[in-house]
């Protein structure tokens, strides 16, 4: 008999004003996940190698307002989902990637040569305050992986969870590059930034090990019932599978041959 395969269940977000509390104390925790290794390192920082296609990649400066804009496309992202079932999978995956990206900072710091690459001569002064902006307020340092790469990543893939267009990868692909033209990391981290944003997507959105529960306590509104009676289907359906594949198993004869 074959052990029916024992799932990993997170609540469920079953209302309006839970996903926006959600989406306020997921903002915090990764602001804080992200800053405390940005600013203390308890192993020294390390650069990494410049590879020849880091340098055949130029300084662009005016592609900073579109590094800046990651900002909004979460916002926006997180704003337009409307199924909550989704929503929860996204903030789900969202801590996911801050905690495995703030691993890898506190254990390997690495930081980006920002003084090989001075503010050009003819940058304007929106490009010049973009420039002084995020260097001031983001060091050198969490280059390893990506967590603008990785964001991007899972904006486009909650957007098409939820929307079914894939026409978000378009926004997803410069906010991407952009971290490369407006030197702020290596190819490499970009690569890095990429593989874990699909992990956490595959992980939370397409893994039949993770589920979601039904919140503790009726639904006090449309929408959160609806939401219950969507994440309980989501549950039973992937434990009624399991009990069928327990049934067919229990009930094939020896030898693997019908009668």
């Amino acid at each position: 008999m074959v052990e029916p395969m024992r799932r990993i269940e997170f609540p469920g977000i079953a209302t309006l004003r839970g996903k926006y509390l959600a989406g306020v104390l997921t903002a915090a925790l990764s602001a804080v996940l992200y800053l405390v290794p940005n600013r203390w390192h308890i192993l020294p920082p390390s650069y990494l190698p410049i590879t020849w296609l880091d340098d055949a990649i130029p300084f662009w400066a005016a592609s900073g307002l579109v590094y800046s804009a990651i900002y909004l496309f979460l916002l926006a992202s997180f704003v337009a989902i409307r199924d909550l079932a989704v929503v929860s999978r996204f903030v789900y995956a969202c801590v996911f990637t801050q905690l495995v990206a703030a691993a890898c900072f506190v254990v390997w710091p690495t930081v980006y040569p920002r003084e090989l690459y001075p503010i050009p001569a003819g940058a304007g002064h929106l490009e010049m305050v973009v420039i002084q902006m995020t260097r001031g307020l983001d060091t050198p340092a969490n280059c390893l992986p990506s967590l603008h790469v990785s964001t991007a990543v899972l904006c486009a893939c909650a957007l098409y969870a939820d929307q079914k267009s894939r026409w978000w990868a378009l926004v997803a692909l410069p906010l991407a590059l952009s971290t490369l033209t407006f030197k702020q990391h290596y190819v490499v981290d970009v690569g890095a930034g990429l593989l874990l944003g699909l992990l956490a997507y595959f992980a939370f959105f397409k893994w039949q090990g993770f589920g979601l529960r039904p919140p503790a306590g009726p639904g006090t509104t449309r929408a959160s019932r609806a939401v219950t009676r969507e994440l309980r289907a989501d549950t039973d359906g992937a434990r009624d599978g399991s009990q069928c594949c327990v049934e067919k198993t229990a009930t094939a004869p020896k030898g693997g041959r019908r009668a």
